[in-house]
């Protein structure tokens, strides 16, 4: 029979609590949960369209700030939704982007035209270019080049357009789609075995028709397909599965009533014959959803309401598994789209959009639990201008050192979050020259887990460390 004394108690307790921060510290960023607006101006209006991943843990968001004339608005994240820089470009703009293998980003998008604009590491145009009509969608391709697909008049009708570039903007192949009447392509992904699937809309007899096309490498049409629900519907987005593409779209209920715009959900074979369809109930207008496969059996709908949005889950068979309502504070909140959280083990989300005029950025877990309350990341600070560096010790047992910089007289308010984004306490609230700043965090009624040490300027965010304690 063991016996176990204080002293080897005290031991097991240490050795199962760094166990656990490292568990914590390796998917921490699969832990914390938030949502945050972003305006790089405070009389401007922002949106965010879509989201990819970076380099790690980060992403980038793209879409457009106006004041009122609008201009692109990139930013790019830390796992947190702290920025990691902003950048906002003379270019009308962007709808979607995606990575590149030198840790840059190309995004596309309308200005005048269609448009593609490659940015490096740091947010710097590294070149642009114009093409023909609106650029909706960007997809990298297996062979390290890019595809992408919009529409483009042709006299007075509207015909579909695909392009292929390389990192250099160089184009390998371009197409037109002119399929008797008028049509745009909204969405475009390689096939799991050859070729790009296109999801988009097509006027049949004077009804706007859901339109599903396959290519191949070259452009070339293999099928396509169309279909009608209802008085209307467009398709918008997809997901490749083994057996199957599960679809989603919008149709309109009545011809007449504004109000009546729905999201459906399809499945169909893998010629686009439809297997299942499903209308989702709502009682106020819904429209752009946005799909994500977690596995084969799950998959992730964002859905863009009036006043407030809402993300679901379903299953391979349409069968809503779960649905999360996101609201800001009785503002409206409009979603554009949701992701995989980068390098999450667990599959968390990042869902886009605006709230109250400002761009809305959302990181939820898979199980779609409600985040904590809508925080402000104004991204005029400039990270050069103050400095939040790691305390000392971490981990640490009972104090611990936290040092900050600034290089000209602000307000500085420095407080603690725990693990679940709720405020533990404010460990300076002060105006302050410009220097260098250091706080003693003492810790004895603090029970030990990981916390968030958040400085704002100013009342505007800044930035973010954690640390880990243990007693």
């Amino acid at each position: 029979m063991r016996i176990f004394n204080k002293k080897t108690c005290k031991t097991y307790k240490f050795t199962l609590l760094i166990l656990l921060s490292i568990i914590f510290c390796q998917s921490v960023s699969s832990q914390f949960y938030w949502q945050k607006l972003y305006y790089p101006l405070l009389n401007g209006t922002e949106e965010i369209f879509e989201t990819c991943e970076a380099d790690g843990t980060n992403f980038f968001a793209v879409g457009f700030t106006a004041t009122p004339t609008r201009s692109v608005y990139l930013l790019k994240l830390n796992y947190l939704g702290d920025t990691i820089w902003t950048r906002v470009f003379n270019i009308q703009e962007a709808y979607d982007i995606v990575a590149t293998n030198d840790s840059g980003c190309i995004f596309t998008g309308y200005s005048g035209s269609g448009f593609a604009c490659k940015t490096n590491a740091n947010g710097e145009i590294v070149w642009y270019i114009n093409f023909p009509g609106g650029l909706n969608d960007i997809e990298k391709t297996t062979d390290g080049n890019y595809i992408l697909c919009g529409g483009k008049l042709n006299g007075f009708n509207l015909i579909g357009y695909v392009v292929k570039i390389n990192p250099d903007g160089g184009i390998i192949w371009e197409k037109e789609y002119n399929f008797g009447n008028d049509v745009r392509f909204f969405r475009i992904i390689p096939d799991f075995t050859n070729g790009f699937l296109i999801t988009g809309e097509k006027y049949v007899l004077n009804k706007i028709n859901s339109f599903f096309l396959k290519i191949n490498d070259t452009g070339a049409v293999i099928w396509n397909k169309n279909y009608l629900l209802n008085f209307s519907s467009s398709l918008l987005d997809f997901c490749v599965t083994n057996n199957n593409y599960i679809t989603v779209g919008t149709t309109n209920l009545d011809p007449v009533e504004t109000d009546s715009f729905r999201v459906y959900i399809c499945k169909t074979n893998l010629t686009g014959d439809t297997l299942k369809t499903k209308v989702l109930n709502a009682s106020n207008y819904e429209s752009y959803p946005a799909i994500v496969k977690l596995n084969n059996n799950k998959f992730v709908i964002s859905i863009l309401g009036n006043n407030k949005s809402r993300v679901i889950v379903v299953d391979s068979n349409l069968t809503i598994k779960n649905t999360l309502s996101l609201q800001n504070n009785g503002f409206f909140t409009r979603i554009f789209s949701v992701m995989k959280a980068p390098n999450s083990f667990i599959d968390d989300l990042i869902s886009c959009g605006w709230s109250n005029y400002d761009a809305y950025i959302a990181k939820i877990d898979s199980s779609l639990n409600p985040p904590p309350p809508i925080g402000i990341a104004n991204n005029t600070i400039l990270l050069s201008d103050y400095s939040l560096f790691q305390n000392y010790p971490n981990p640490f047992n009972s104090e611990t050192l936290i040092k900050f910089t600034i290089n000209k007289a602000s307000k500085v308010k420095v407080e603690v979050y725990d693990i679940l984004g709720r405020k533990i306490g404010t460990l300076t609230e002060k105006n302050l020259r410009a220097g260098n700043y250091e706080h003693i965090w003492n810790t004895s009624d603090i029970s030990s887990g990981i916390y968030f040490i958040t400085m704002y300027i100013n009342n505007i965010y800044s930035q973010t460390i954690k640390t880990l304690l243990i007693k």
